[in-house]
C-alpha cells in the first residue's frame, strides 16, 4: 500500500468518525455542542471553532459529558486523531529522508 493510499484511507475513516461524533454530540448533548460553536462537519468552520474542536478532542474534554455513548465515541476519535497525526508525521519524515539518501 502506498503512503498516499494510507493517508486517503485514514482520512475517510476519520471524516466518518468526526461526523458521527458531532452528530451524536448535537443530538444528545446540545449545550456542549453550542458551547463549541455549533461545529459543522460539512462546511468549513472558522479558525477559532476549528481550534476549539481540536483541543476538545485531543485533550479529552468530552469526558465531562454525561452520555456514555458520546464519551466512548469521543475516546475513539481521540485515539484515532493521535494515531493519524503520528502516521502523517512518520510518512512525512520518511518522505524527506528518502529525498536525502541515495540508493
Amino acid at each position: 500500500m502506498t503512503p498516499p493510499a494510507i493517508i486517503i484511507g485514514l482520512s475517510i475513516v476519520g471524516i466518518a468518525i468526526h461526523m458521527l461524533f458531532f452528530y451524536r454530540l448535537r443530538r444528545d448533548c446540545r449545550q456542549e455542542w453550542v458551547r463549541l460553536g455549533s461545529p459543522n462537519p460539512f462546511l468549513p468552520n472558522d479558525a477559532r471553532t476549528g481550534w476549539e474542536i481540536t483541543k476538545y478532542v485531543l485533550t479529552g474534554c468530552f469526558e465531562r459529558v454525561h452520555d456514555q455513548k458520546v464519551v466512548n465515541l469521543g475516546r475513539l476519535l481521540r485515539y484515532y486523531t493521535w494515531f493519524y497525526l503520528m502516521t502523517f508525521v512518520t510518512l512525512v519524515l520518511v518522505f524527506f529522508y528518502s529525498l536525502f539518501t541515495s540508493y
